[in-house]
């Protein structure tokens, strides 16, 4: 009798454990990763008149300040993954005294840019006068994923 008194507890767990053990939970919350991407901002244009100037928004953040660069001259950031919805966009504006270029991009989004520059972990985005380039190495520009003009939509990196 004693037996059977402690054998049912015993049971009941065993079946608790097991059920849990070939069951997956998913819940709908954001993720945290170990994983950190460098955002790189660089300017490739020669004026005369007047720098790239940058200013970026971090995800669920105010802008953060603007930075002027002249050419040859870059800007990074680092950029935690907070989850799946992890999104980086900075506004690039310049100008030749006769006309203005503005643009705003997202540099990073979750599920393109990390896709692509997983094993870098770096993003570069390179302002030259024709229009916004792409790489996730240094030693070359890239490909040009924007135009100046605000409407036309940047290309994917998948697109290169």
């Amino acid at each position: 009798m004693r037996l059977e008194k402690n054998i049912f507890p015993f049971i009941t767990f065993m079946i608790v454990i097991t059920s849990c053990i070939h069951s997956t939970i998913t819940l709908n919350i954001p993720f945290i990763t170990d994983k950190t991407y460098t955002i790189h901002l660089g300017s490739r244009i020669r004026s005369l008149s007047a720098p790239l100037i940058v200013q970026c928004t971090p995800p669920n953040s105010t802008k953060l300040g603007q930075n002027e660069l002249s050419f040859g001259k870059e800007v990074s950031y680092k950029l935690p993954i907070i989850g799946n919805t992890t999104k980086f966009t900075c506004e690039f504006n310049w100008g030749n005294g006769i006309e203005t270029n503005d643009r705003s991009v997202d540099v990073f989004e979750y599920g393109v840019e990390d896709k692509v520059c997983n094993v870098t972990e770096n993003v570069y985005w390179k302002a030259l006068p024709d229009g916004l380039y792409f790489t996730c190495e240094d030693d070359f520009v890239g490909f040009k994923r924007c135009e100046w003009n605000p409407q036309v939509p940047c290309k994917s990196p998948k697109e290169s």
